[in-house]
């Protein structure tokens, strides 16, 4: 199992990925995380693609953390570290937030920041394209809060509120970008991607800065306020593309031909 050390995420893009795959979560008697078939076919299309794009990129690392998933989930999970791919397994369910926080608050500080860190939920596909653009845009566009990709047009399209034509911004490198901004709406949490920098001056190291912490749900809800209420602007980069392979029971297309796979991991 790859283990990485606090200097080696000195300037890379680092990128999270939690996992759960297990019993429904509830909070009192209201269910808040719901197990379907599809779940587990979810997360192994998700690093089906994932993981050989972050391989191919030197300066890129990705940080898997499990929230006490069943052990076949686990199993699966321990055959994808290596190199710049490490897992790290949790032995209890204690959600996206409060995992990818306590493993910032451990890991990372000013000596040893990062480019840019992201949060991705493992239930999409991306191409080397879009991730490739979007690392590009990110450090290039320090004005904005969260950067992330557009969507597939399907059931499980998570963007909202996209009334308003796109904006032309010049980034550092003088590139021009093309991004739209959603009007009063969050930047969907299944990519969100920020500066390193933006990480320790506004969030001071708290990638969601919940006062108390959620399990699931409210997490890009979270953020967006935050940033909202100090004058920063977050949007979805064009010329990028994610499929949301799955919202609630429903499932995209490329999700359920996955699942009737043959080549699927068993």
């Amino acid at each position: 199992m790859s283990v990485m050390k606090r200097e080696d995420f000195k300037g890379k893009h680092l990128v999270f990925v939690t996992t759960y795959y297990g019993p429904s979560v509830k909070e009192g008697s209201k269910t808040i995380y719901e197990t379907t078939d599809y779940v587990k076919p979810a997360i192994e299309l998700f690093f089906h693609h994932l993981v050989p794009i972050v391989r191919r990129r030197d300066d890129t690392l990705l940080v898997i953390i499990d929230n006490g998933s069943a052990p076949e989930t686990v199993d699966y999970l321990k055959k994808l570290p290596g190199g710049n791919v490490s897992l790290l397994l949790r032995p209890d369910n204690a959600g996206r937030p409060r995992a990818v926080n306590e493993f910032i608050a451990e890991q990372l500080g000013p000596d040893n920041l990062p480019a840019s860190v992201w949060v991705m939920d493992p239930d999409l596909i991306v191409d080397q394209l879009s991730f490739d653009l979007l690392a590009d845009a990110v450090v290039n566009l320090p004005q904005l809060g969260l950067l992330g990709m557009r969507y597939k047009k399907n059931s499980c399209n998570p963007e909202l509120y996209i009334f308003r034509p796109p904006r032309n911004l010049v980034g550092l490198n003088g590139r021009t970008y093309s991004v739209v901004f959603p009007f009063m709406a969050n930047v969907a949490g299944p990519v969100m991607a920020m500066t390193g920098r933006r990480l320790m001056e506004t969030l001071k190291f708290k990638f969601f800065p919940f006062k108390e912490y959620h399990c699931y749900g409210q997490c890009d809800a979270v953020i967006h306020d935050y940033f909202k209420w100090r004058g920063i602007r977050s949007g979805y980069l064009n010329g990028t593309l994610a499929i949301h392979l799955k919202s609630a029971q429903r499932a995209a297309e490329e999700l359920i031909a996955w699942a009737k796979s043959s080549t699927r991991p068993r």
